[in-house]
């Protein structure tokens, strides 16, 4: 049952369109996907019934029966399940080239790996999330995904700002709101709906805005984005966060089928700039609720490096260099290159050359984890075989879709392949490491994610 009140609101601000609104309740919700770039294997669209949509490439609409969340494709990282609405203010941000990205609010990380497909493994992506165990889910998804330039933080903004004052070339704060847009997927927030946070939000909304202002370069774009429709979270934030910071200006974007721009007379300031702005209706187009709004920056904070260092600790243990340098070599046919190593706790890691300063910054992954050295042996970790290309490396693919299964469920393969680790592949894509005797193949699918589907 959805509240009083918020109908109350809805109707005051649709007008003829309410009872389209209000009859899209009644319909199932529209599921989506998007396809991962970062990895090649056989198209998805051989493996489920899927409908492409304008806003973002890569995306598509699927059937409920297809279960695409139960399928060893979503285990390899081939697509990341996301709501269509969600999926526009990543793409506002208008990636290109080698650049530093902030994902200010990123958990559970269907924004930072849609960043990341964008980024294609140049420049540096910091995906951060307050929330500790919201942290651990966003970089479970970035390690499924294949991201290797990213590094998950786990701090406040102000925090970060203190570390990385004009640091970054775009920033997307998809901030926390009152989730109005969710209503007809989620009933958890119809329950935690309260007409008086409203106002309450916007203020916490305004503060992040003003920590990631501290944090972009001049030149660079700022994303502001909500899934929720209240005015004063959307279109009345952004009015007043231009007003307050008079060297941004929203910059035009395109409008596509079933979104519309914003409409200023929602506002209180009647600042005819939110014009600019983009919504999502659930009666209007293929996915829930969601705002965006871009702006840019042009002030005179110039762009610059962070001081201090980013070593997590001290040189690499003796013999790792030489132990990494052996495996490396007998698993890949051609040994990869990364920018720089560095050694976060007891993992090897490879991470981007313009890396940020980690020591005092509480983090839950650098760059991409090699693996560790354990009884003088390098063990690779589940990271770098969701990462690397299947073709560039030793590889056993599974025969059918039950033997993958069984693989996720953690079970050894019965198979002749050659013997030392090798990466186990489904559809051309890899899921995880198995280490082969010449006739069977150990399961080193990670405990935590075995699962049957």
């Amino acid at each position: 049952m959805l509240p009083e009140q918020y109908l109350q609101r809805m109707k005051r601000m649709l007008g003829d369109e309410f009872e389209d609104f209000t009859e899209a309740y009644s319909r199932e919700p529209v599921r989506s996907l998007r396809a991962n770039r970062l990895k090649k294997g056989q198209d998805i669209r051989n493996f489920f019934e899927l409908t492409p949509f304008s806003w973002c490439e890569d995306a598509y609409y699927y059937k409920e029966k297809s279960f695409p969340g139960k399928h060893p494709l979503h285990e390899a990282g081939a697509y990341y399940i996301q709501e269509a609405s969600a999926m526009l203010p990543a793409e506002l941000l208008d990636i290109q080239g080698s650049l530093r990205v902030l994902d200010l609010c990123a958990a559970p990380g269907g924004k930072s790996t849609q960043i990341a497909a964008a980024m294609s493994g140049r420049g540096i992506l910091v995906s951060n999330e307050i929330i500790p165990k919201r942290a651990k889910v966003l970089s479970s998804n970035m390690e499924r995904m294949g991201v290797s330039n990213a590094v998950v933080t786990n701090e406040a903004p102000d925090a970060l700002a203190a570390r990385l004052p004009a640091f970054f070339d775009r920033i997307l704060v998809d901030a926390p709101c009152s989730g109005e847009g969710m209503f007809r997927k989620n009933p958890e927030a119809i329950a935690e709906w309260r007409e008086e946070n409203i106002r309450v939000n916007a203020e916490r909304q305004l503060d992040i805005l003003d920590k990631a202002d501290l944090m972009l370069s001049d030149g660079g774009r700022l994303v502001y984005s909500t899934c929720t429709f209240s005015p004063e979270e959307d279109e009345e934030v952004v009015s007043r966060f231009l007003q307050s910071h008079p060297w941004y200006e929203l910059v035009e974007i395109p409008v596509h089928s079933g979104i519309e721009h914003g409409r200023s007379e929602w506002t209180e300031s009647e600042d005819e700039r939110v014009s600019r702005t983009l919504r999502i209706f659930p009666h209007k187009a293929g996915g829930e609720g969601h705002f965006a709004a871009g702006f840019q920056k042009n002030g005179e904070q110039a762009g610059r490096s962070p001081s201090g260092s980013v070593a997590a600790s001290g040189k690499l243990p003796e013999g790792m260099r030489k132990e990494f340098d052996s495996f490396a070599g007998e698993v890949f046919k051609t040994r990869p290159e990364f920018e720089e190593l560095l050694l976060f706790g007891d993992t090897l890691c490879a991470v981007p050359g313009d890396m940020i300063p980690l020591r005092g910054l509480k983090a839950e992954r650098v760059g991409l984890e090699l693996g560790k050295l354990r009884s003088g042996r390098f063990v690779p970790a589940h990271a770098w075989a969701m990462a690397a290309e299947p073709g560039t490396l030793r590889s056993y693919e599974v025969r059918d879709i039950g033997e993958a299964a069984a693989y996720i469920r953690g079970e050894a393969l019965r198979a002749e392949a050659e013997r030392g680790y090798l990466a186990v592949t489904f559809a051309g894509y890899t899921l995880g490491w198995g280490k082969s005797d010449g006739r069977m193949i150990k399961n080193h699918y990670p405990k935590g994610l075995r699962k049957s589907l």
